[in-house]
């Protein structure tokens, strides 16, 4: 009985933990989590001297698919780009969503910044391609911009 009590304990703890760092839709770490991996990897790249690059992108005319199809089919469009991103980057890097249409992705240990401009291309040429969901075959396009640590600034915030 004591075990069960503290398993179940754990499990709470576990699930509330989760609940607070990821982002219920998508699982993809949310905003609270990428703050922390950002100061982490800004640590790392202080002692390696090395580049970070921070990606934000936003789905073009994303209100209109919610607005037409209704938010169900915009949130399945919203997993899709979320699992499309995923594969477009290392299993190194952070992709998170802030809300609604925007996501971050936190590239690390980067050499060049040329590196961090091959993936954003990587990243909106996969989220071009059309999307099928149930009997709709969606396109969507993203804009994105990137700042690099050090160059544009020493914290997340900045």
């Amino acid at each position: 009985m004591y075990f069960n009590d503290i398993t179940q304990r754990r499990d709470m703890e576990s699930q509330l933990l989760k609940q607070a760092t990821y982002d219920s839709m998508t699982n993809l770490p949310n905003r609270v989590l990428l703050m922390d991996r950002v100061e982490q990897a800004i640590l790392q790249a202080k002692k390696k001297n090395s580049i970070l690059a921070f990606l934000f992108l936003d789905l073009d005319r994303f209100k209109m698919t919610n607005d037409t199809l209704g938010h169900n089919m915009g949130d399945k469009l919203l997993q899709s780009v979320a699992n499309r991103l995923l594969i477009a980057t290392d299993d190194f890097d952070t992709v998170a969503r802030l809300g609604g249409d925007e996501f971050v992705i936190l590239l690390s240990d980067l050499e060049n910044m040329q590196q961090a401009e091959k993936t954003a291309q990587t990243i909106l040429n996969a989220i071009e391609k059309p999307i099928q969901i149930e009997h709709h075959s969606l396109k969507i396009t993203a804009s994105l911009g990137i700042s690099f640590y050090p160059r544009d600034g020493q914290d997340y915030e900045s």
